[in-house]
């Protein structure tokens, strides 16, 4: 009974955390993907987890294999190693993010480092499974299985509070708020799971940390980064930089309409329906504004907004 009650959780945190990849993969295509990017990486190896231990739960409750037994070691192996590996790409994918909320690019080694780290892990655990237990390459393996996926847990805490104090040092208040709530809500995933450990019951403790652990992402997003776009593109300095824009990099008047209303946050089909013109028109001169202005998308449209406005 508690392991179909397990299920049961397992199964519903899949369909939220599918939910909320889709909801994040929604407003990255609407504000581009600097920050919502890493962000989906992040939900998505949450729900890919998820799911695996949903079928690796399913199978062993279903073929009901004997604790002793090389199948069961095998599978154990197996979770652990996709576990480990997810926990490294949720890592980067918050790294990624904690170096983008304070204005860098992220560096070439952190893929790299972790693209090494997984490789480590991956044949950690074959030396693990595969040679002697008093061999010298079975305690390296044990070693690597057990310390190379909590070296990156460290990193990220570790980035995710430099962030927290790089904020705080931000001229502008909505920067120095985007950044301090991201770090605070992802720090706070490692100071809440004591509680769930000791004041919840262990039967309803993974289903409810899981959702808190998705949950975060969503709220983010909801409280604190939608407003901080909201926040950029409304004012009255919105005109003064598409005339700037305009006028530097000889937009066409149509053009100057379409970056007036996407300061506004209107997206293409509310364009297309004020301006009276086809979605494939709109496509188009907006690909010919980022063009003429060196943008990639609406995020950093707005961040140029932000810097006139908080110079």
């Amino acid at each position: 009974m508690d392991e179909h009650i397990k299920l049961m959780g397992l199964l519903l945190n899949s369909i939220f955390g599918v939910a909320l990849l889709v909801y994040i993969l929604h407003q990255k295509k609407r504000y581009g993907g600097r920050i919502l990017g890493p962000l989906a990486g992040y939900t998505g190896g949450t729900v890919a987890g998820i799911l695996f231990f949903y079928l690796t739960l399913y199978m062993r409750v279903n073929l009901r294999l004997p604790p002793a037994s090389s199948d069961s070691s095998l599978l154990e192996a197996v979770i652990f190693m996709v576990a480990y590996t997810i926990l490294i790409i949720i890592s980067c994918s918050i790294i990624t993010i904690c170096f983008r909320l304070q204005g860098n690019v992220p560096p070439p080694w952190l893929k790299k480092t972790g693209r090494i780290l997984i490789l480590l892990i991956l044949l950690g655990f074959a030396g693990y499974f595969f040679s002697a237990p008093a061999s010298i390459l079975y305690r390296i393996s044990h070693f690597t299985v057990e310390n190379f996926a909590g070296f990156f847990l460290l990193a990220e805490i570790f980035f995710l509070i430099r962030l927290f104090f790089c904020s705080r040092k931000k001229p502008s208040r909505a920067e120095k708020g985007l950044g301090n709530s991201f770090s605070l809500l992802f720090l706070s995933r490692y100071l809440v799971l004591p509680l769930f450990v000791f004041l919840v019951p262990s039967l309803l403790r993974g289903f409810l940390f899981l959702i808190f652990f998705q949950g975060i992402g969503l709220g983010w997003i909801r409280f604190f980064y939608l407003p901080y776009l909201a926040h950029l593109r409304t004012g009255r300095k919105t005109g003064e930089l598409a005339a700037e824009l305009a006028k530097t990099y000889h937009l066409s008047t149509r053009e100057k309409e379409i970056l007036d209303l996407m300061l506004l946050g209107k997206n293409n089909r509310e364009i297309e329906d004020q301006l009276y013109i086809s979605y494939n028109t709109v496509k188009n001169h907006i690909h010919s504004i980022y063009r003429k202005t060196g943008l990639k998308n609406r995020y950093q449209l707005f961040l140029r907004l932000d810097r006139i406005r908080f110079p």
